[in-house]
């Protein structure tokens, strides 16, 4: 479903550029809005009033893709939850909020246990060397579904492949074995 623009982005519209324009769109953007949501937050404010819009903003901007009905995401398929992601401070704050507001304490040292053997297993691993060891993300429940699904990263959100048969050739075989094409669009964004 598409989600509705955040306040004050009503009219807005994506730019009908790509590549490295893109970039440098969505870069300038990101500082501009940023620059906004921090002027606008009154004193005393927490992570999530930060995070919030920026992420309804993105998610805004990433349901504008033109090529979004081609998408073959869906819940529960876990092809791209083995692989090393970049977060930022605030989403990992977010994230953290998150877990702290919706889980039961037994389910946080779950998620922390996951999170601590990932760590061990893949300290010494560059992305590559991660992909390798091919360790679930550690907010995926028993059954593969993500935990966090509402506060997921950005990157997370903007991994949008074209190609479910790739992808799952790509977890079985290993990442670098198979190209998986996606929404460059969202995932620029």
């Amino acid at each position: 479903s598409e989600s509705a623009p955040p306040s004050g982005w009503k009219n807005w519209q994506p730019p009908q550029v790509v590549g490295d324009e893109l970039r440098r769109w969505a870069q300038a953007t990101a500082e501009i809005v940023t620059q906004q949501l921090l002027s606008r937050l009154p004193a005393g404010s927490g992570v999530s009033d930060f995070a919030t819009p920026l992420v309804q903003g993105a998610n805004y901007a990433m349901d504008q893709s033109p090529l979004k009905q081609d998408q073959q995401c869906e819940a529960g398929c876990i092809s791209c939850c083995h692989v090393m992601i970049s977060v930022t401070a605030p989403e990992v704050l977010a994230i953290a909020e998150y877990i702290r507001d919706n889980f039961a304490a037994e389910e946080i040292a779950r998620i922390r246990q996951r999170a601590e053997q990932n760590a061990a297993a893949a300290s010494e691993a560059d992305a590559a060397g991660y992909c390798a060891e091919n360790l679930p993300c550690a907010l995926l429940d028993e059954e593969g579904k993500c935990l966090v699904y509402s506060a997921r990263p950005l990157r997370c959100r903007g991994w949008c492949s074209f190609a479910k048969t790739a992808c799952g050739s790509c977890y079985l075989n290993g990442n670098g074995a198979t190209t998986v094409p996606i929404d460059a669009h969202a995932y620029t964004v």
